[in-house]
């Protein structure tokens, strides 16, 4: 568990670091390592070809730091002047990874340099016809994505697949490893729903789900559904909406009564201090692990989900709460 965990981990940093700093090499001020300042890009502009050379011209035999590239490089991409960058340079790669490299990413006496992967040269020419699809100049004919598929010409993909955390059955057998990504302990897994358990979470939901997910700016959680409480007659309603097929009166009759017998939603779940959350919305466990006739089965997908596990009977989950 641990090593999925610490993998994980590992990954969302490197792939957050490398879209970073990707972009930041285009933009951010850098200092020639002549002396002079310049707030512009030397990359591509021959009024700054000193930012690397010693002389206008000079090519690859004239270059700063007695032609030490990855000196060079370092000397703008230090995290300051421009943006960290992900991958090591100057390494010797193991055999493993070596065996793995294709012909168009040299290596330089067996080092991995800097140009091993950035075709800074091509930044040099006057034709320019790439350079919006290839900003950050990497060897390849495929225009950046911002994901990691170019590392991969490299490296195995199979060894750096990001864990998943809604990955919780191996057939009918649960993966303990995996509850414990977010409850302190395994959580016991019965036919019929105990609303007496405690969840144990080892943060909020927000927390949990934040380490891998985005909330972006037009998701209703961005605005006043998370955290807020629902008010008692919208609990009846929620709880009125979850039996209506099993009922003959309408729904409105039926909210009546289950407002009179306060009745609260199993479906629906709302976090330890009755506020609707992440998990509100979206079932976070796999497709088999509760059995159909457990309400908070509802909106469960298989590992990989494709309607963003929503607790929903409907296309519309929205209806599950507002009239």
């Amino acid at each position: 568990m641990q090593g999925n965990v610490f993998k994980a981990i590992i990954i969302f940093l490197f792939v957050s670091i490398f879209c970073q700093s990707a972009r930041a090499a285009e933009g951010a001020a850098a200092t020639s390592t002549s002396g002079k300042s310049s707030t512009a890009n030397p990359h591509a502009d021959p009024v700054l070809c000193t930012s690397c050379h010693t002389s206008v011209g000079g090519g690859k035999t004239a270059l700063l730091f007695d032609g030490n590239v990855s000196r060079l490089c370092l000397s703008c991409h230090d995290g300051k002047l421009t943006g960290s960058e992900a991958h090591p340079s100057e390494l010797t790669p193991s055999a493993e990874i070596a065996k793995n490299i294709p012909s168009d990413l040299p290596l330089y006496d067996g080092i991995l340099t800097c140009l091993s992967c950035h075709d800074v040269v091509q930044r040099c020419r006057t034709e320019q016809t790439d350079a919006a699809a290839n900003h950050n100049f990497l060897r390849t004919t495929q225009a950046f994505s911002g994901n990691m598929s170019f590392c991969f010409r490299c490296h195995i993909e199979g060894n750096y697949r990001p864990f998943n955390v809604h990955d919780q059955l191996v057939g009918n057998k649960l993966k303990t490893d995996t509850c414990i990504w977010c409850h302190v302990n395994v959580p016991r897994v019965s036919p019929a729903l105990q609303e007496s358990d405690s969840y144990a979470l080892r943060s909020t939901s927000q927390a949990l789900c934040n380490n891998c997910h985005q909330i972006d700016a037009g998701h209703p959680a961005s605005g006043v559904h998370i955290n807020s409480t629902p008010l008692p007659d919208m609990l009846a309603y929620m709880y009125a909406y979850e039996i209506q097929s099993q009922m003959a009166m309408p729904l409105k009759q039926l909210t009546e009564y289950v407002r009179a017998m306060k009745k609260i939603p199993r479906e629906i779940p709302l976090d330890q201090n009755g506020g609707i959350t992440c998990y509100s919305c979206h079932n976070p466990h796999e497709e088999g692990l509760f059995p159909n006739s457990n309400p908070r089965a509802i909106g469960a997908e298989p590992k990989h989900a494709v309607n963003h596990r929503l607790r929903t009977r409907e296309s519309n989950i929205c209806k599950a709460c507002h009239y």
